[in-house]
Formats: structure tokens, C-alpha cells, sequence
């Protein structure tokens, strides 16, 4: 099993804001604010360091999972920081492996 740094830098907290993604310390992707129609329901864009708009999420720690996944590959878990079974590290992901829980599988679809 693999531990993986995500982290966000916010480079511009004027409107509309923007925040940097670097996973293992490289930059890989920007989350800034949706400005399209649907951005009620999906607050969160994130925009590749490529160009390449990858999706608009309900929240930030959607967004960074939708990152991950993206740089690391769909086969993986993916467990957020703040989630009780990340205290445990890797028995941690081997727990969440045999739950199979839904909700720290997939980042909420894209739109």
C-alpha cells in the first residue's frame, strides 16, 4: 500500500479563489471556484495543469479525491485525512478495502 501527500496552496484568495494540488510535492492540478450554471450544486472546479478541465465537484475533498485518482489511477482507495480509518495508516486502508465503503471509493460524479 502506498501513502500519497495531497495538498492545497491557495494562490489567490480574491474572488475567485484558487488553489493549487500538488500530489507527492508536484504541482498537478488548480481548484478554483465553478462559475458555470450548475455551480450550487457543484461549488468546485478542477483544471489540470495540462488545461484539461476534469470536472466540477460538490467539495474540495471530492475535488482532491477526483485528483488523486486522476494522477494515481482508478484501482486505488482513497482515504481523506479527516476520515477515522486514516489514523490507523495502511490497517487504516486495508479496513476501508474490506468494508468497501461506497463513500471513499469515488469522489462524487463530474458534471
Amino acid at each position: 500500500m502506498e501513502h500519497i501527500k495531497v495538498e492545497l496552496k491557495t494562490i489567490n484568495t480574491i474572488f475567485p479563489s484558487v488553489a493549487e494540488a500538488f500530489v507527492n510535492d508536484s504541482l498537478v492540478a488548480y481548484i478554483c471556484e465553478n462559475k458555470d450554471a450548475n455551480r450550487e450544486s457543484k461549488p468546485q472546479s478542477v483544471v489540470l495543469t495540462t488545461g484539461e478541465n476534469l470536472g466540477d465537484y460538490c467539495c474540495i475533498k471530492c475535488a482532491v479525491k477526483a485528483i488523486a485518482k486522476k494522477h494515481l489511477g482508478e484501482d486505488g482507495i482513497y482515504i481523506a485525512g479527516d476520515n477515522p480509518l486514516a489514523q490507523f495508516g495502511a490497517f487504516g486502508m486495508l479496513l476501508a478495502a474490506l468494508a468497501e465503503l461506497p463513500t471513499e471509493k469515488s469522489p462524487h460524479e463530474a458534471g
